[in-house]
């Protein structure tokens, strides 16, 4: 096979006056679909995806698609107070929507008289067109689902970040290792302050502007005395939401 190959004629090409091989063609189609991949990879990877129990969900720039568990009967999805959806689907896309912007959906289940059976609260946001690498949270991807019973946070992955602890009206309500957790013991008429909380390694290349920004708070007293540069190079993320009765959310 080594002989067979070492033998072999590529049949020359001519482009532009430049004498090319069909090995530089196959050399060129390689090239070609390597870019092809790294195109589609980087169209694949602006979608962001979560999905829990109660919704899967994907959102670009200027859309969001809702795809729930079907229930076998009929349903309808609010933007707001706006009628988006109506069928038998489960499963709608809401699409011209504006970068970077949050949107509030009601999805209803309805029994054979067109009545309410459930009711589902998502908030969510559209993916932004460009992210500020100085706050990483302004334009991070948070949802909330709310049902009877029930609600859920999910939120986009933050780089350095593996662990988050969350607390419940102010007290520890555990770790969770992915970028979601839903709380099923929540009563109707009550309000709820969820906080999430995790410390991740500056990035090296944000160190130096970090020190800057250290530097002035400490000159308006802001860092206390003492801290080491250690401590400086962690940065926490804190991110609080509330969701207010459930029994009045879903009316």
């Amino acid at each position: 096979m080594k002989k067979l190959i070492a033998h072999y004629s590529f049949p020359r090409l001519k482009v532009g006056g430049v004498a090319l091989t069909a090995r530089h063609s196959l050399l060129a189609l390689g090239l070609a679909g390597i870019a092809y991949l790294i195109s589609n990879k980087r169209k694949h990877q602006a979608v962001f995806k979560t999905a829990s129990l109660m919704c899967k969900i994907e959102r670009k720039e200027d859309a969001i698609k809702l795809i729930w568990p079907d229930e076998g009967g009929f349903y309808r999805v609010f933007r707001g107070q706006k009628l988006i959806y109506s069928g038998s689907e489960p499963r709608v896309a809401d699409r011209g929507l504006t970068p970077g912007t949050i949107y509030t959906y009601t999805l209803e289940s309805l029994n054979e008289k067109e009545q309410p059976v459930n009711r589902m609260k998502i908030q969510t946001s559209t993916t932004a067109e460009k992210k500020k690498e100085d706050n990483i949270l302004l334009d991070l991807v948070f949802t909330t689902i709310v049902a009877n019973g029930q609600a859920s946070l999910e939120w986009e992955p933050i780089k350095g970040i593996e662990e988050y602890t969350i607390y419940r009206n102010g007290e520890d309500f555990g770790k969770v290792c992915g970028c979601s957790f839903s709380d099923r013991s929540i009563h109707e008429d009550q309000e709820y302050t969820y906080t999430i909380k995790a410390k991740r390694p500056l990035p090296r290349s944000e160190q130096e502007s970090y020190a800057v920004k250290s530097l002035v708070a400490s000159i308006v007293g802001a860092v206390k005395k003492g801290s080491s540069q250690a401590q400086a190079a962690i940065e926490e993320i804190t991110n609080t939401k509330k969701i207010g009765p459930v029994k009045q959310l879903l009316q």
